[in-house]
């Protein structure tokens, strides 16, 4: 998806729910922790780019827990507000639970900003075990 390709213009027959896993280094406690200045932490940016355009009704985004305490998270949620959604869930979650690996994870689920419809539903299927 890093191309104008990938974005057809066609009239979309359903309504849409976007799921997002943008590279996590760029967001890693042991890597370079560049964000957006790395190529790869500005896919986030393009992603936010397209839910613009798309408007899809809720969005899921998965990182690392770190990415909450990086240097440039306050931009992503400027830019998730731009794109005109709002996080109503997120919870920091130790994947060992669900799967065979012992993994900390942002996970975030995000809903146009100002539609309530669908928000309390999303919520209410949300299960993450207890960690």
């Amino acid at each position: 998806m890093r191309n104008a390709k990938s974005m057809k213009l066609l009239p979309w027959e359903h309504d849409l729910v976007s799921v997002m896993s943008p590279p996590c280094p760029p967001w890693c406690r042991s890597s370079l922790k560049n964000g957006i200045e790395h190529e790869d932490g500005k896919l986030f940016i393009e992603a936010f780019a397209k839910m613009r355009y798309l408007q899809p009704l809720a969005v899921a985004i998965e990182n690392v827990d770190s990415i909450c305490d990086h240097q440039h998270f306050p931009i992503l949620l400027q830019m998730l507000r731009w794109a005109g959604f709002k996080i109503i869930w997120q919870k920091i979650t130790d994947l060992r639970s669900v799967a065979p690996i012992h993994r900390r994870r942002w996970l975030a689920v995000c809903t146009p900003v100002g539609d309530e419809t669908c928000a309390n539903p999303l919520v209410d299927l949300i299960w993450m075990p207890p960690t």
